[in-house]
């Protein structure tokens, strides 16, 4: 890891850049480490130094797609380019960094609002529209973007309780741990195959380059027009990335009218992509639900469980009325965004 007279030195010597002072902002996972940094006569960037070189491939991909929607016209924060001329710039044996401009806009908070949510529906339209055309990140979806519709009920339970240990491990401790893992077995076992029999077949769904982590904190809140940042580039399900972004754990679980934001959000994606079919955009309250029950929780904190498991039951009781509120958007006339 870089000490601020290495980061100044690689910000000068690769970008042209005098930086005069730094904040460090290490990552959670400890695989890149982030700076705040203000620069004597350009506006404030925030540089990234990677620590994991297994990675690079990804973060290569990440900064490409972050441009290339930026080009198409969507709220993302510019990547410089080096004097070289790429985007991520290796020093050799000095390390490896990106440069983008610092996001604007305040953090996404939740629960949404209607508002909110219609504003996320029409950016992850638009970007959905934009990355139709974009080269495929790699051969097929990964597990993180496939998992809910492939594990079977006790490889889900298994990566549930895999991750609840190494939170543990970590140093988090919860004394109600086994209690949250026996309720997700459950559900696993009540829902799992009535879910998947009402949802699509993954060989049909649209699946093309995406975003891969359309979700706060990613997602920050500029006036009408949402900040997008945290690029993934993945190749995966629009329906999967669609169905995340609608039913938010934590709108779904705490807010007030969040089948209103849910239904709002996906309508002014339809109306902003229409080419996704409709009955996708209508499999996304169960596609939720799969991935609520499917993805393992990367924490063993009671408060977290408890709001996965708040919005799953929110969920379930209220899959008939989302269907037929989201049956009528066909009815609807359709405008471009």
């Amino acid at each position: 890891m870089w000490t601020d007279e290495e980061l100044f030195e690689a910000l000068e010597v690769r970008y042209g850049l005098d930086a005069v002072h730094a904040d460090p902002q290490q990552s959670a996972a400890g695989t890149v480490m982030s700076w705040h940094v203000a620069c004597e006569d350009a506006p404030d960037v925030r540089v990234t130094q990677y620590l994991d070189w297994q990675g690079l491939q990804d973060a290569a991909h990440a900064l490409d797609m972050s441009e290339y929607c930026r080009a198409a016209g969507l709220s993302v924060p510019r990547v410089h380019a080096d004097k070289a001329g790429w985007l991520l710039s290796d020093g050799a044996t000095s390390g490896v960094c990106s440069v983008t401009d610092v996001p604007g806009g305040a953090p996404f908070l939740r629960p949404y609002t209607r508002d909110q949510a219609q504003h996320l529906g029409v950016g992850l339209g638009r970007m959905h529209r934009a990355l139709a055309s974009y080269p495929l990140p790699s051969a097929e979806p990964r597990h993180d973007e496939s998992a809910w519709a492939v594990l079977s009920v006790e490889d889900a339970v298994t990566s549930h309780e895999a991750a609840a240990l190494a939170a543990v491990t970590r140093g988090v401790r919860d004394a109600h741990i086994s209690g949250q893992l026996q309720w997700i077995r459950q559900c696993l076992t009540e829902h799992l195959g009535e879910l998947r029999e009402a949802t699509p077949d993954r060989g049909t769904l649209t699946a093309y380059a995406i975003h891969g982590a359309f979700i706060p904190p990613y997602i920050r809140s500029s006036s009408a027009r949402p900040v997008v940042t945290g690029f993934r580039a993945r190749y995966g399900y629009l329906a999967w990335e669609t169905a995340r972004a609608a039913f938010d754990v934590r709108t779904v679980a705490q807010g007030d009218g969040w089948q209103e934001c849910a239904v709002s959000l996906l309508a002014a994606y339809h109306s902003t992509h229409p080419d996704l079919p409709l009955r996708e955009i209508s499999a996304c309250p169960r596609i939720a639900l799969l991935e609520l029950l499917c993805a393992p929780l990367p924490t063993a904190v009671l408060e977290a469980w408890e709001l996965r498991s708040a919005a799953v039951r929110q969920l379930l009781e209220a899959l008939p009325v989302l269907d037929k509120a989201l049956a009528r958007l066909g009815a609807q006339p359709r405008r471009q965004v």
